[in-house]
């Protein structure tokens, strides 16, 4: 399988962060394909205020998808370019990848993984 992430930048990500991602990434399926297999990362929008500039969009606003929907689809083509050709509602994406991250907090009793 295709490795998304650096190893060096997971390294040096929380923990806690790590965690929730790899979670995300093993309990649901991509939302680009439906595909659930080894590849599957939490994808974070790029196309909410908070993702402006180098700055990464926190945790609560992402979702999971697999290696070719995320590199080989959605960063070459665009992300609202993806989404919309896939008749995917952006408001009801960014409320769907806080419903994944609320859902991680309360199984784990925490009230945020940023």
């Amino acid at each position: 399988s295709e490795s998304t992430a650096s190893p060096i930048m997971a390294k040096n990500l929380p923990a806690l962060v790590r965690r929730y991602r790899r979670w995300v990434a093993e309990n649901y399926p991509c939302e680009g394909c439906g595909i659930e297999d080894d590849t599957r990362v939490l994808h974070h929008f790029t196309f909410t205020q908070s993702a402006g500039g180098a700055e990464q969009a926190p945790e609560e606003e992402g979702v999971c998808m697999c290696y070719k929907c995320h590199i080989e689809k959605l960063h070459r083509h665009g992300e609202k370019t993806f989404w919309l050709d896939r008749d995917r509602d952006l408001d009801e994406l960014l409320i769907y990848g806080k419903d994944i991250h609320d859902t991680y907090c309360r199984i784990k009793g925490i009230t945020n993984v940023s």
